[in-house]
């Protein structure tokens, strides 16, 4: 069972659920958000570029008229495409490769030698620095954290300042639909994992434990017919030292963790900053927040979106290049420096 498969299913079903508690007039604050979620989630793959999927719940569904609707009932009105994804066919990037530690180490230490000329809104970096404290917070000892950028570029920043002096070891990975790639049609790759994660999730009674094992099983078939991918990630993992392995990601599903977790089983603890309505039993405590309104103005801070691209890993280096517009660098070096600040001021809180 598949994503579009699965999905129509649940929000057919939500679809009924509201219009019955619309019918019987108790709807909650918290069904309202619900709402404005599926609502948001529909809205952010149109605009990520996936047109057949949102045209296929329209179809089927008229899903985005009815959540509008509902919403709208009930003296609200849905989240805003606050800020759209960027037109990658127009992102240009250098020729030349730079190793991904020594470019983070380069472009984070520029930062800190650059003052910022106008006073800036925390708001968002607020609620980044919330998700970074709870990883820092809750991390076990005798652990290596795992942060899949580039969305986490600055929860690790953060973590691995704040453990300058603890044996807790932070690392960044750049494995993403990019590093796919590699491997074969990235789409492809990416498809199968994740239909292993949505077969999970149709079988799964609900604890966050068996159903991460279910999706690990899935995944290792998967892997047994691409060994090469396999071994790429065996590789990689295999230098890290540390008994256990913590992987930190942004969500939404969860999926290259759990691509992590069937290559390495010292992965006990996988954090995501949110998920979706329909995986919230499933990932459980594994999720920082329901707020998944938040996730794409998260995910498109420029350094963590724009600045820098997989360009290929060797053994287990990767390689990055780096973006061909100043003013996006600029950008990047402005929200450095304000996150350093903002970790150094906030380290003790």
């Amino acid at each position: 069972m598949d994503f579009i498969i699965y999905n129509l299913n649940w929000y057919k079903k939500r679809l009924e659920h509201y219009s019955h508690l619309q019918e019987s007039g108790v709807v909650t604050r918290d069904i309202i958000h619900e709402a404005k979620i599926l609502h948001k989630f529909l809205e952010d793959i149109r605009d990520e570029g996936y047109i057949p999927t949102y045209e296929l719940f329209q179809d089927k569904l008229q899903a985005t008229r009815l959540l509008t609707e509902f919403i709208m009932k009930h003296n609200d009105k849905p989240f805003e495409l606050i800020k759209k994804a960027p037109i990658y066919d127009e992102l240009v990037y250098g020729k030349d490769e730079k190793s991904l530690e020594q470019y983070i180490d380069a472009i984070n230490l520029l930062s800190k030698t650059t003052e910022l000329d106008n006073q800036t809104d925390n708001f968002l970096y607020d609620k980044i620095l919330g998700f970074s404290k709870w990883v820092y917070n809750s991390i076990k000892p005798d652990t290596t954290v795992v942060f899949l950028l580039r969305d986490t570029l600055l929860p690790y920043l953060a973590f691995r300042q704040w453990s300058d002096n603890n044996t807790i070891k932070a690392l960044p990975l750049l494995i993403g639909r990019r590093f796919l790639c590699q491997f074969g049609d990235g789409d492809v790759l990416y498809n199968s994992i994740s239909d292993a994660l949505y077969m999970a999730l149709h079988e799964a009674d609900g604890s966050p434990s068996l159903f991460q094992e279910s999706v690990v099983r899935k995944i290792k078939k998967v892997l047994a017919e691409n060994q090469t991918l396999k071994r790429a990630i065996e590789e990689i993992m295999s230098g890290i030292k540390a008994q256990k392995i913590c992987v930190v990601e942004t969500g939404v599903h969860g999926t290259m963790p759990l691509l992590l977790k069937a290559c390495d089983e010292r992965i006990d603890q996988i954090m995501l900053y949110t998920t979706l309505p329909w995986m919230y039993d499933a990932w459980g405590e594994c999720c920082y927040t329901k707020s998944y309104e938040d996730l794409r103005l998260f995910e498109t801070v420029n350094c963590q979106d724009l600045l820098f691209s997989f360009s290929s890993v060797k053994g287990r280096a990767f390689y990055i290049r780096e973006i061909a517009d100043d003013k996006v660098k600029k950008e990047s070096i402005k929200e450095l420096c304000l996150w350093n600040q903002l970790i150094s001021a906030r380290r003790e809180e």
